[in-house]
C-alpha cells in the first residue's frame, strides 16, 4: 500500500493507527493524528433516567468494534 499512497496525506484518529500506516509504507511525516472527541456546551439539560436500561450505538456493527460483547 505504502508505495500508492506514499505522497498522500493521512488522517488517523489515533496513535495505533498511524503505527499500523507507518508499517504499512506510508511516511510518518504524511500522517496527522486527529483524536475523536466532541466539545460540549456548559450547560447541557438534564433528563430522566428511562425505566427500562437502553443502550445506543451509532456506527458500523463489526466484530472489531466490540459490539457482540454489548449484546451478549
Amino acid at each position: 500500500m505504502g508505495w500508492l499512497y506514499k505522497k498522500v496525506p493521512f488522517i488517523a484518529v489515533s496513535q495505533s493507527t498511524k503505527k499500523d500506516l507507518i508499517e504499512n509504507g506510508i511516511l510518518d511525516k504524511n500522517i496527522t493524528v486527529i483524536q475523536n472527541g466532541v466539545t460540549l456546551p456548559k450547560k447541557i439539560k438534564k433528563y430522566s433516567k428511562e425505566k427500562v436500561p437502553t443502550i445506543m450505538y451509532l456506527g458500523p456493527i463489526a466484530k472489531d468494534k466490540g459490539i457482540d460483547d454489548a449484546i451478549e
